[in-house]
């Protein structure tokens, strides 16, 4: 044994030997490769012999039971003995087989005895011996012998599924024969449970209770020529027991049988298979087409988003061009879009004030709309902060085209401040257009309207003026309107601020405006009795 240690040792090629090698060659290294063809042979030859413990179960029919066929159950141990002496013998030289040490950086060769069988004892040695000990063969043996009781029936069951797990691949006939026996001895079982007097046992030839079985040949026919008058389904095991396969001793009778039985619904199986890889790869087509559509719903829809955020982005830039916005306030603005444009959360492009921190949005409004309040005569005068407060209580306002802003006799209740877009203002009697008035006022970007509110609601807060003509767009319009009520907030806050020199004026301004509209309405009057 230590010479063939030495030749596993020595097997190894080491590095500096290589030439050596060749031109002496090692006859530890031709054993070596020579056992390795004998064992490998020894595993298929093992594979082979399996199935023969598959055809020692034999049916006795006169007597209803179960016998093993004698020269086959010691024939087949005996074949597989040798095979399992050359396993036996390949776990033996394994303990002094050296190895490479994957851990060492140079590749070292472990020669070591007490290392190799270290290393060899878990898991190789376990796996090994599970792997030459005949546990299923010696199984079918004992248990359809020695196993007794109605028990025995179910444990066949069992033990067959775990036979069919390991060796269909290999032994589609074999397990043919094996499960054809297993199904008449379950007809057996259900007649004789359906039978007074009749003991439940393995049935067994051996068995000494096992009495008269004779309505057994009623109970579990095979040879009726009608399949639909049985009492029993024997399925696709019908077939064996009618040729009396299961019946015979004769080994090469049985064995060429059932292989040409696997052999045949092995072909019927490959063309299932065939329709089964079919109908999966037709499956697996159309999940990936599906898969496909939808990451192509999804690119899709991407870009649609992208495209109508980009279109937003560009939307908002003509915005703020528009109105000539520094453009640091520019930068502030598109700081706080973007974010809200990348979260999917949609975007009214004509009322970006909603989406800004009221600093930046203050800051648009004064820079957009303090000019303008500073061209209304009533407010020429005033202090630049409260122009300012003024400008932070605007609010954007929109409307369509052809649509009413204000009528005719309607109520003031803001002032509006036009910063893109085209409207008219006109006066009418009765629908018709007075003599005073026989044209429509163009008002357009920097012009403003409803500055009676302003005229007198810092004076008398309680009452709204109403309007002298009626204002319709022509187009789109955008404004800035200042409602009653943010100036009456105002005025309130910002009354006390107000300088005395800037008083003055103003209430000058004040009744010189009532004048005004007293002297018009009263001339208003007169036209109206003169056309009665």
């Amino acid at each position: 044994m230590d010479n063939v240690g030495q030749f596993l040792h020595y097997g190894f090629e080491i590095e500096g030997q290589h030439s050596s090698t060749e031109r002496n060659p090692d006859p530890h290294r031709r054993f070596s490769h020579a056992w390795s063809i004998i064992f490998r042979l020894s595993c298929v030859i093992a594979v082979s012999l399996d199935p023969l413990f598959f055809y020692v179960p034999v049916i006795n029919e006169e007597n209803k039971c179960i016998e093993l066929d004698k020269k086959l159950r010691t024939l087949a141990p005996i074949l597989r003995t040798f095979t399992d002496i050359i396993c036996l013998l390949n776990i033996a030289l394994q303990f002094y087989n050296g190895y490479i040490d994957e851990n060492s950086k140079n590749a070292t060769l472990i020669k070591d005895p007490w290392k190799i069988a270290r290393r060899y004892l878990w898991p190789y040695l376990v796996i090994d011996i599970l792997v030459l000990l005949p546990i299923p063969q010696v199984a079918i043996l004992i248990l359809f012998r020695e196993v007794r009781g109605s028990k025995a029936l179910g444990i066949r069951k069992y033990l067959t599924a775990v036979l069919l797990f390991q060796y269909v691949p290999r032994v589609l006939g074999a397990l043919w024969y094996l499960l054809s026996i297993e199904r008449e001895t379950a007809c057996w079982l259900i007649a004789c449970q359906k039978q007074p007097g009749c003991v439940g046992s393995s049935f067994n030839c051996d068995d000494q209770s096992l009495g008269n079985r004779t309505f057994l040949t009623d109970s579990c026919p095979i040879n009726t020529p009608n399949t639909t008058d049985m009492p029993f389904d024997f399925g696709i095991f019908r077939d064996a027991l009618q040729s009396g396969v299961v019946h015979s001793k004769d080994f090469p009778q049985k064995f060429f049988r059932c292989f040409w039985w696997g052999l045949r619904n092995l072909r019927s199986g490959a063309q299932l298979y065939m329709q089964l890889e079919t109908a999966r790869s037709e499956k697996k087509r159309k999940k990936m087409k599906q898969e496909r559509e939808k990451k192509e719903e999804e690119e899709r829809m991407k870009m649609e988003e992208k495209l109508e955020m980009e279109e937003k982005k560009r939307t908002i830039g003509i915005w703020m061009f528009k109105y000539r916005l520094p453009r640091e306030m520019k930068k502030q603005i598109m700081q706080n879009i973007i974010p809200r444009l990348e979260r999917k959360k949609d975007v009214c492009v004509e009322n970006l004030f909603c989406y800004l921190p009221e600093d930046i949005s203050n800051a648009v409004k004064r820079c957009l709309c303090l000019d303008l309040l500073k061209k209304v005569p009533v407010l020429q005068n005033m202090d630049e902060q409260l122009l300012k407060n003024i400008c932070d209580s605007l609010k954007p306002v929109y409307y369509k085209e052809r649509s009413y802003i204000v009528r005719e006799g309607d109520p003031i209740d803001a002032t509006f401040f036009i910063t893109d877009g085209i409207a008219w203002a006109y006066t009418s009697s009765n629908g018709e257009a007075s003599s005073s008035s026989s044209h429509a006022e163009r008002l357009e970007k920097g012009h403003f309207f409803g500055e009676e509110l302003l005229e007198l609601g810092l004076s008398k807060l309680s009452r709204l003026p109403l309007s002298p003509r009626t204002v319709k767009t022509h187009g789109p319009i955008e404004a800035f309107a200042l409602m009653d009520e943010d100036l009456k907030k105002i005025i309130s806050k910002n009354w006390m601020h107000v300088a005395k020199e800037q008083l003055e004026p103003f209430a000058a301004y004040v009744v010189q405006a009532a004048w005004r509209r007293h002297h018009e309405n009263k001339n208003l009057e007169r036209s109206s009795h003169g056309g009665r």
